[in-house]
């Protein structure tokens, strides 16, 4: 479960995780949505995590890339 927040608020997004390379993978269970994060900050640690964030509709598709605070929190 990821939780997405922006100005308008937060989101839940059921994800599956997939490690590949120099990234980890986020990707909506059934849904348009991913991202991709820089793999170092995961493991229980909080800092800052680079990232690019994909959402698409149909055949747009928008792309967000930045850093923010990172926290990784166990089930």
């Amino acid at each position: 479960m990821v939780r997405r927040c922006d100005r308008q608020g937060c989101d839940r997004i059921e994800v599956d995780v997939t490690i590949s390379g120099a990234f980890v993978s986020l990707e909506q269970r059934n849904g348009p949505w991913f991202a991709r994060l820089e793999p170092q900050f995961l493991g229980g640690r909080e800092g800052e995590v680079r990232f690019v964030e994909v959402p698409t509709l149909g055949l747009t598709t928008l792309v967000y890339y930045g850093s923010c605070p990172l926290a990784v929190m166990g089930e």
